[in-house]
């Protein structure tokens, strides 16, 4: 594929996937494609794999795609693949990565709980109003059609703002106007030429858009109702005309299953029910209930109460409000798809900003093949102390704007100041940070108040070592620390250390299936002593009891330490027992 790639002028950029079975395996992977010659790899079969897996993988490539970039005084670009977990930020950026992809963000919005995101530690479930079930007959599906409007108007209410009871009682008056109006409507113009399906004209949508109720009439009744009122109208021919008995059929049901609404009045007659917080939440849990979600009563009590629609300021949010945490149909679930991918980007841009350098080009630029040979040979200063960084992207400014490092070089080179602004404009609004290298430090004016326009800060610098140096400050904290750019153990020079770990009771519990399990108040009441001297009550020791990846990672350090000559001792804090050792035996509690 490399051979078959290079011997034609292809109009995309070449990547090459790698896969491995461990982190071994994926280093060595790296090594191979980078020795076959690609500049652009890809780190493949990481999605939905655990955040400590993902991080082992993307740092081994990194150090080998780096280790490279160092030896040839070349500059790889690395992808990877359906990645879209926030904790990995810091390692990807660190370890050199370009990009990564994913579609999580967007199916969280249907697929799950917590699936409304504000961000990585504060998610809310969108509240569920269903459609009727396919197997419902027209009376069930009518009634929970208008107990699912009922719902809606409800919840739009508390989120404007507006008394819920006047809300209910205003629609359950338009409902009601709906009925009697198209049965007159049916009498006067069942047989007009719109519904004349030999005229090609489409029958649901001329019904839908020339009765005056025709949204709302699905809107509260259902689309099965409308649907079957649209079938009748379809059959019904003047030269030989539906009886009107079957569409009065269709209408005495609607009509007796509506003489049960508006059923949210009895709740909000409700002694205890004052705020709009206690009208909407009756509503929403007799709703839930009944249509069987009851189980997911607790999270929409939080969401409700929480509000989170008002506090992001994203584009759907601020135009839909409450509509973005509602869970029903596709138009909703999408714009909360795309809600959920704005806040993961905006995550993204704090912990990793997007960083352009380019030095200013010369003449000799369009004379090379490629942008990289250019900057090897004309500017091999700037390309030593810029080829490897990470997170950044790099190129040659000129008046096309800035032509990145592994495109063709441009055949026809300007440096007219106004065009460059144009075309630098543009460019910058991708990015926050633009560094520039010159031979004074400095810049067109025009230049650098175009960038700025858009939200874009510029530096400029005549030395390159002060601009990496920059660079690697703005990517975070420690960027500059180490020639990997990665995190590393702390080497201790002392001997006989006495440590002191204190570690959360957090994470998975291992305990027998039929062991007991006590409640806060009986560890409040009781001793673990006295709870643990109970007939068959296990006790497992608190080293082994908590079992989550964080305790692993203090676990192992533990072990380090001690093997290393250090003193340690660890200790959990236990919300029902306070500091206990880790030798000491705990009780299985809630």
């Amino acid at each position: 594929m490399y051979d078959l790639y290079h011997r034609r002028d292809y109009p995309f950029r070449l990547m090459v996937a790698i896969q491995g079975w461990n982190v071994d395996s994926y280093a060595a992977a790296a090594q191979n494609v980078l020795d076959t010659g690609y500049d652009y790899l890809g780190i493949g079969g990481v999605a939905g794999s655990p955040i400590h897996d993902v991080r082992e993988i993307v740092k081994a490539v990194g150090k080998t795609v780096t280790s490279f970039e160092r030896e040839h005084e070349t500059r790889v670009d690395s992808h990877v693949f359906g990645f879209a977990k926030t904790e990995g930020f810091e390692t990807v950026g660190r370890s050199g990565m370009t990009s990564f992809d994913s579609a999580s963000m967007l199916r969280s919005a249907w697929t799950g709980g917590r699936n409304y995101r504000l961000d990585h530690g504060e998610r809310y479930d969108a509240i569920r109003v269903r459609y009727p079930s396919s197997t419902a007959t027209l009376a069930e599906s009518i009634e929970s059609s208008l107990r699912s409007r009922e719902t809606l108007v409800a919840l739009r209410a508390y989120d404007a703002g507006d008394a819920i009871c006047d809300a209910i009682e205003d629609w359950h008056a338009l409902a009601a106007d709906v009925l009697p109006a198209t049965e007159r409507y049916l009498c006067e113009h069942r047989h007009d030429d719109q519904f004349d399906e030999r005229l090609l004209e489409d029958v649901e949508s001329a019904f839908r858009e020339d009765f005056e109720f025709g949204r709302e009439l699905q809107a509260s009744f259902g689309g099965d109702f409308r649907r079957d009122i649209v079938r009748l109208l379809r059959d019904d021919d003047p030269d030989d005309p539906v009886p009107f008995v079957e569409y009065d059929t269709l209408l005495d049901t609607a009509t007796e299953v509506f003489e049960g609404f508006p059923y949210a009045t009895a709740l909000l007659d409700d002694a205890d029910v004052v705020s709009d917080y206690d009208h909407v939440w009756a509503i929403v849990k007799a709703y839930a209930t009944w249509v069987g979600d009851d189980d997911l009563l607790e999270e929409y009590q939080e969401t409700l109460r929480e509000r989170p629609w008002d506090r992001c300021d994203c584009p759907l949010c601020r135009e839909h409000g409450i509509e973005v945490c509602i869970f029903r149909g596709n138009d909703r679930n999408r714009r909360r798809g795309f809600h959920n991918t704005r806040r993961f980007y905006d995550e993204f841009e704090e912990a990793l900003p997007k960083v352009l350098v380019a030095t200013r080009g010369t003449a000799s630029l369009s004379g090379y093949e490629t942008v990289k040979d250019y900057l090897r040979d004309n500017h091999p200063v700037f390309w030593a102390q810029t080829h490897d960084l990470p997170v950044a992207e790099l190129g040659v400014l000129d008046a096309s704007g800035v032509n990145e490092w592994w495109e063709d070089a441009p055949s026809m080179v300007s440096f007219s100041p106004n065009r460059m602004a144009a075309n630098v404009a543009e460019q910058a609004g991708r990015y926050q940070y633009l560094f520039v290298h010159s031979e004074d430090g400095t810049i067109d004016d025009v230049v650098v108040e175009a960038a700025r326009e858009n939200d874009c800060t510029v530096e400029t610098y005549s030395d390159p070592s002060k601009l990496r140096e920059q660079v690697l400050e703005t990517c975070g904290d420690n960027y500059v620390a180490g020639e990997d750019f990665l995190p590393h153990p702390p080497e201790l020079t002392v001997d006989g250390l006495d440590v002191l770990i204190i570690d959360q009771c957090s994470g998975s519990k291992e305990f027998p299936d039929d062991a007991p399990v006590f409640d806060a108040d009986e560890t409040l009441q009781f001793s673990r002593q006295d709870l643990l001297a109970r007939d068959n009550v296990p006790g497992v020791a608190a080293r082994d009891l908590y079992t989550g990846r964080q305790q692993n990672y203090v676990r192992d350090a533990v072990r380090r330490l001690r093997s290393n000559g250090h003193s340690v001792d660890r200790y959990f804090i236990s919300a029902g027992f306070g500091l206990v050792a880790e030798d000491d035996h705990l009780p299985h509690t809630k």
